[in-house]
């Protein structure tokens, strides 16, 4: 069993009272990862394993909610005007895609995103 070094969160938890998140890459003194990999919450990090966490969430995403992502600089009117649909929507798109990569939030998910699809 592998102790210390980089490991990938497979579930959402708490690490020293602060959320850690599904996708993370963490480095961990191996007292901790021995605890967490017990509880199941954390894997080895491979490159590999990264991609096929990459690759679930571009499967889980619509291509609305992509495109959604992909404006995460800008201001949900800016998104609406530019995609030709309600603020609303964009609302809800964002609540969408937040929940399906287990983020809590806008940054959260757009440094998600950014991260997976830079490292293909």
């Amino acid at each position: 069993m592998k102790r210390g070094g980089r490991w990938l969160v497979t579930s959402d938890c708490l690490l020293r009272g602060q959320p850690v998140y599904w996708g993370q890459v963490l480095e961990l003194d191996s007292e901790t990862a021995l605890a967490l990999q017990m509880a199941g919450r954390i894997t080895a990090y491979t490159p590999a394993k990264f991609k096929l966490m990459a690759q679930t969430v571009e499967r889980l995403l619509s291509p609305r909610e992509r495109q959604v992502i992909e404006l995460a600089d800008l201001v949900n009117k800016q998104i609406a005007d530019r995609l030709g649909i309600n603020t609303g929507t964009v609302r809800k798109h964002w609540q969408s895609l937040m929940r399906k990569m287990h983020r809590p939030g806008r940054v959260g998910a757009a440094l998600f995103w950014y991260r997976v699809t830079r490292t293909r």
